[in-house]
């Protein structure tokens, strides 16, 4: 997925060969043909989670994953999510497929949150018996909160229902209302979180979960919808949750710097002039591609030039001896760091080495606390931060983000090689999570449709003092009121889905709508 040279197109066949591979490992044949993948409109239809009607039984949710453990950012995001389900009308059913028993924090609020926590174990049952494991507790809807992006056996699990639905005449199929006792109805499959594309295959998933910047709705200019096979949920904000507002900046914590003196003193610990205007990606190294690396490079000239004409004393000093701008990057081995180190040496000079600093990967709470001494994050375009992008703006640091205004034209790059000549596209969806995050937190003027207005962009955040502070002052009052941070909002408008679903008669031969969820 985060590979330039692989397109959406691309990355959608990809998907649903997955899809086939799952369901062949139950002996199924995957009957969704080519004539069948042509995109085809789906209905739609609009619900508001302040027009919810009361259920006169409790819906009943699973969510599945082998990602509930104290060292996957999904448990950390989730972590008070559950909390804020309306008991009253929901009951909530966690899956956990970890090798072992995890009694870290985040797994702990979970457990505390929910109506039962399972564990189940991949090496003792079949992904069919797991799947019937889940289906005795009679749910209405499985959330699997993996999908592709770890081990094939969730995959496999969600497609034991198409089994089941073959082999047994006891089953009804999912989203049909029970005729009588004798009939049980086979959970709704959605797919969450975990895995940032399409899941390939609406025979295994029903829906998957998004919004409206991540997959602009039917008819789009862009053509992206069409490349999703399973029908969709628009949530109205940011599809991406948090549970950031309740678990960061605790008393005692020490992850939001109580004052200047704080941050300077952290600064100095890391190599960090206590004046420099820092430039900070601490997203995993291999998101970074050669052409975005070269626009950050150019960026930081022109503001590291702007600086000595005005310090012309300090040219001479290296990085920690000078106040010019840096740009802070995470080290992944000694190679990576040479390697960019090499690279800036040969195409922009020696002196520009020394604007290059690298931090080790470090545990959450020393991440989180040390964010606190850079400026302004670099989003990256072919993959964007997506957990690392909540915590930059929750701690009040403005992030840079790209999203083309047209993605027609990256349809000649599918076959395109991995260099720094292809355009970075933003037409699949974990390229266009950065947006979203930023139209949610209330500052998406920071979004921009093209790496030259991205770069200069990033000269103005550094030699432009005022508009700068007055776009940090924006995001730090819009923290703590914004969509992207009010996690319980965010259950509320999920649950407006979850209410639609459970109302539906559906099957394969009666398509799913996609849902659109309003919050007035």
């Amino acid at each position: 997925l985060k590979f330039p040279c692989i397109s959406l197109e691309l990355a959608s066949k990809i998907a649903q060969s997955y899809a086939a591979r799952a369901l062949e490992s139950h002996g199924l044949v995957d009957t969704e043909d080519t004539n069948d993948r042509q995109y085809q409109q789906r209905p739609t239809v609009t619900v508001n989670r302040k027009e919810l009607p009361k259920q006169e039984q409790k819906i009943r949710i699973g969510y599945i994953s082998p990602d509930f453990t104290s060292r996957h950012p999904l448990a950390f995001l989730m972590q008070h999510v559950f909390r804020y389900h309306d008991k009253s009308q929901f009951s909530v059913h966690i899956y956990s497929l970890s090798s072992k028993v995890d009694d870290g924090p985040e797994v702990q609020a979970i457990q505390e949150s929910c109506d039962q926590f399972t564990y189940l174990s991949p090496s003792a049952m079949s992904p069919m018996e797991l799947y019937q494991r889940m289906v005795q507790d009679e749910l209405d809807i499985i959330v699997d909160l993996c999908g592709y992006a770890g081990t094939s056996i969730m995959a496999e699990i969600m497609a034991s229902r198409c089994l089941l639905q073959q082999m047994n005449g006891n089953y009804s199929s999912a989203g049909d209302n029970e005729a009588d006792g004798s009939t049980r109805r086979l959970p709704i499959h959605v797919s969450y979180m975990g895995f940032p594309g399409s899941v390939g295959s609406s025979r295994i998933w029903d829906y998957s979960i998004f919004d409206q910047v991540v997959i602009p709705p039917n008819n789009d200019e862009y053509g992206i919808r069409e490349h999703y096979n399973e029908a969709l949920v628009y949530m109205p904000h940011c599809y991406f949750v948090n549970s950031h507002k309740t678990v960061l900046g605790k008393e005692g914590d020490g992850i939001i710097l109580a004052n200047e003196e704080e941050r300077i003193q952290l600064r100095s610990k890391y190599g960090i002039h206590p004046t420099a205007f820092v430039y900070c990606c601490h997203s995993r190294p291999d998101k970074i591609d050669p052409s975005t690396f070269r626009t950050w490079i150019r960026a930081l000239s022109t503001a590291r030039s702007e600086y000595f004409a005005k310090h012309s004393d300090e040219r001479d000093k290296g990085s920690s001896g000078s106040g010019a701008p840096i740009l802070w990057l995470l080290r992944s081995g000694k190679e990576m760091e040479q390697n960019l180190r090499q690279l800036v040496r040969k195409e922009f000079g020696e002196r520009m080495e020394d604007a290059l600093l690298f931090a080790d990967v470090s545990e959450r709470n020393e991440h989180l606390r040390r964010l606190g001494c850079a400026d302004v994050f670099l989003d990256t375009p072919a993959y964007n931060a997506h957990t690392l992008g909540c915590d930059a703006l929750y701690l009040g640091l403005p992030m840079i983000s790209l999203l083309r205004s047209s993605t027609r034209a990256s349809e000649n790059q599918a076959n395109s090689i991995c260099d720094d000549q292809s355009t970075i596209a933003t037409d699949k969806l974990a390229s266009r999570v950065g947006a979203s995050l930023l139209r949610a937190a209330e500052v998406d003027d920071l979004v921009y449709p093209n790496m030259s207005e991205y770069e200069d962009a990033m000269v103005k955040c550094a030699i432009n003092t005022k508009w700068f502070e007055s776009i940090r002052e924006r995001l730090r009052l819009s923290v703590p009121v914004s969509p992207l941070f009010d996690t319980e909002r965010w259950v509320r408008n999920l649950e407006a889905s979850f209410v639609q679903m459970k109302s539906m008669n559906c099957d394969q031969t009666n398509a799913f709508p996609d849902i659109i969820v309003t919050d007035p």
